[in-house]
């Protein structure tokens, strides 16, 4: 199991290093660290994946019905095609839930439905394998920098990646 994890876990860091030590992991990246903390207690992260603009956009709407703008932040994905978006607390942090909570949440929001389907069955089957799992990178790309739901960027980029 610990292999399948810390593979795992070279997958969501992308290029976050980490050592290991027999079973001992000493953590490069506080936000890791914490995302294995709380998923090992049960809870995921608070998050969402647009695979389009022309998602990003009516997912930020339905995001906006339930929490303050100032909680939600957005990012554009390593793909450069779609948005990913997460809620933080006050101070800036990715909130956490009962991972239960979180599916649920998603689903009414509008998440990719690849992303649900995939995250149901290990709810379902494999308890041990976290979900709301966001990549920062993929195929060597990286996903931009958070910043605060903008969505006049948003409707930018869906003009632009139609005029492409």
């Amino acid at each position: 199991m610990y292999n399948t994890m810390f593979e795992l876990f070279r997958k969501i860091g992308g290029s976050v290093k980490f050592l290991i030590s027999g079973k001992r992991v000493v953590w490069r990246n506080e936000e890791l660290k914490r995302f294995k903390q709380m998923w090992l207690k049960g809870y995921s992260p608070l998050n969402f994946d647009a695979d389009s603009f022309e998602d990003a956009i009516k997912m930020a709407k339905n995001l906006l019905k339930l929490f303050p703008r100032d909680r939600i932040q957005m990012r554009i994905s390593s793909s450069g095609k779609g948005v990913h978006f997460r809620i933080v607390d006050e101070n800036g942090n990715q909130v956490y839930m009962r991972s239960w909570i979180v599916f649920d949440i998603r689903g009414i929001v509008g998440d990719d439905p690849g992303r649900l389907y995939w995250d149901s069955f290990k709810l379902r089957f494999k308890k041990w394998r976290p979900i709301s799992v966001l990549f920062n990178s993929k195929n060597g790309k990286r996903a931009r920098e958070w910043e605060c739901l903008n969505l006049n960027k948003l409707y930018r980029l869906l003009r632009e990646s139609r005029d492409a």
